[in-house]
């Protein structure tokens, strides 16, 4: 009888079905390969952990801490997923990003270099220029480029010459640190200099138009209106922002500010306008005249840049303190935030997949955002009897079906391409063959890879494993860790018999995490059997001493911040006793 038949039953003669098996030589088997066998009735397919010999040793699990935060709303999620893919290295310090159509430019010192998007290659560098460009503004069309130098002209130039088309004098006599193009107008052009000038330019005279004069201190920065060419903000070091009309060329508002204003942007609407000054961004309603709408303060340092998210709904902020908030335009509150690593001179965005940072290290960080994987298609749908998931069926979309599945058919070629006895394809044949319902899997032994704390638990050395634990800097895995030596009752062992440098780490970890909720238990269980097992001379050395108080310090710390909850919740439920009662 077979083992799948009973006694009194007549046994049936088995059929034996050996389906896809990679070969490496005529009676080898590859290695990780799997032996589909159909024999008799379907039985389950046993999991590897049940069928892991007695005794063998089973890895730490480690779980995955709940977040002490709340949780990532989709805007933040959005920006999370923006990784720097390339860095441009420039001879000098970039302040300015001018964006185009399917390209962008930078400056750096008398250099001005355009870059092709999205492959990021360098397209043209222009070298036309006898004093530092401060300020660079694409027009709408991406055919013209103007740039303001140190001695206050203006340059004209076309992206694909390395010659300017004209430099525009007269206009300004400081550096021009700030440019804008009036609104859809393709012929005026608006600049903004260290003299306090704002000089309106007719590009096809060569010549200053109108001339607005009002700011008492540096012009930073100017913000042209999209449906109405005449209306310009601007903003300087004087401390306001203002609006001007330049067809009378006259200030018809200004916003006080209490620091130095060095971004203006116009909302869409341009009923709104935001402002940066010092550390913080404001929002201004025009309509009202003025009126401070929002402020808000979350840099550390100077805010250098304003920009939009591309849907138009996100008011984003850089700062000296390499950080870039998004602000809720509707609520004005913080979204998100991202951390660039060094002081951000400025900042734009192309679309929603390439983010644009210019940093005080002479550098310009490309940041990619990967879009969304669309649908797999109707060829790669799975049947519904299949039984596989769509997780398998994503990862077999591209390797020719899966059982069950009609697939069209193909040109000979293309069906016989690389699977000749001798190719790579040809000794990879089968590999990726899943079973179908019903088959009997026999697996492959695969040789576990152990972490280095695993390692050391399987030979039961104690000590060296929660020091690979504290190695790793991760929290869960020292939680873990930890929780396997109590049970195993090791604990105290892992942390007897130490010196001043082994205990180093360990003070470390509990001063920094001690007062952690989802640490706070495995930490206190460790620093009691601390003070237990040394006494004063073990922290001789000053390092020591110094965690040891401040590990003292964060305790301390905790029981007042406990304190301080426990008398509020109580002040709390008399309130509410009281409020119930009337």
């Amino acid at each position: 009888p077979t083992p799948w038949s009973r006694p009194s039953d007549t046994p049936s003669p088995p059929q034996l079905v050996v389906r896809p098996v990679r070969f490496r030589a005529a009676a080898r088997v590859a290695p990780n390969t799997e032996l589909i066998v159909t024999r008799g009735p379907p039985r389950p397919v046993p999991s590897r952990r049940t069928t892991r010999p007695m005794g063998e040793y089973v890895p730490v699990p480690v779980r995955r801490l709940p977040g002490l935060g709340r949780e990532l709303t989709p805007e933040a999620r959005f920006w999370r997923k923006f990784k720097a893919t390339v860095t441009l290295k420039h001879l000098a310090t970039t302040t300015i990003i001018a964006l185009a159509p399917q390209q962008f430019a930078v400056n750096a010192s008398m250099h001005v270099t355009v870059y092709d998007l999205p492959s990021c290659r360098e397209a043209r560098t222009l070298n036309c220029f006898k004093s530092p460009v401060h300020s660079l503004s694409f027009r709408n069309d991406g055919q013209l480029l103007a740039a303001g130098d140190d001695v206050g002209d203006v340059h004209l130039l076309q992206p694909t010459k390395r010659t300017a088309l004209a430099i525009m004098k007269g206009g300004h006599s400081r550096a021009v640190h700030a440019m804008a193009w009036a609104g859809d107008s393709k012929q005026h052009l608006a600049s903004g200099a260290d003299d306090g000038v704002i000089a309106i330019w007719d590009i096809g005279a060569r010549a200053v138009r109108t001339t607005l004069s009002g700011h008492t201190d540096r012009v930073r920065a100017l913000a042209g209106y999209e449906a109405e060419s005449a209306l310009l903000a601007s903003c300087g070091h004087d401390h306001t922002a203002r609006l001007w009309d330049a067809r009378s060329g006259k200030c018809v508002l200004t916003l006080s500010h209490a620091q130095p204003v060095e971004s203006v942007l116009v909302l869409p609407g341009g009923a709104l306008v935001a402002t940066a000054a010092g550390n913080g961004v404001y929002v201004w309603d025009l309509v009202s005249g003025g009126r401070a709408l929002a402020s808000t303060v979350n840099h550390a340092k100077t805010v250098t840049s304003l920009f939009l998210a591309a849907s138009g709904r996100s008011l984003v902020s850089a700062g000296l303190d390499g950080q870039i908030k998004v602000y809720d335009v509707g609520a004005f509150g913080v979204q998100a935030s991202l951390r660039l690593g060094s002081p951000c001179l400025a900042a734009a965005l192309v679309g929603d997949t390439h983010l644009l940072t210019a940093h005080a290290d002479t550098t310009v960080v490309v940041r990619k955002r990967s879009k969304a994987t669309g649908d797999l298609g109707a060829a790669s749908v799975l049947p519904q009897s299949s039984g596989l998931t769509a997780g398998a069926n994503e990862r077999l979309a591209g390797f020719g079906g899966v059982p069950g599945m009609v697939v069209e058919p193909q040109a000979r070629a293309e069906q016989h391409l690389g699977t000749n006895p001798g190719t790579y394809r040809y000794f990879l044949r089968g590999g990726r063959h899943l079973p179908s319902q019903g088959d009997f899997v026999v697996s492959a032994r695969r040789k576990t890879q152990f972490a280095p704390y695993d390692r050391s638990l399987r030979k039961f050395r104690y000590k060296e494993a929660l020091d690979e634990a504290l190695k790793s800097h991760e929290p869960a895995i020292v939680a873990a860790v930890v929780e396997d030596l109590v049970q195993r009752g090791g604990l105290r062992a892992a942390l007897a018999s130490r010196d001043e440098l082994s205990l180093e780490p360990v003070l470390r970890f509990l001063a920094r995490h001690i007062a952690n909720p989802n640490m706070s238990r495995t930490c206190a269980r460790m620093a009691n059997l601390l003070l237990e097992l040394y006494d004063e001379s073990a922290w001789g050395s000053e390092l020591n001493s110094n965690l040891l108080l401040r590990l003292r310090q964060v305790i301390e710390q905790e029981l007042t911040s406990q304190q301080a909850l426990t008398k509020l919740a109580g002040t709390i439920e008399a309130i509410v006793a009281n409020i119930i009662q009337v």
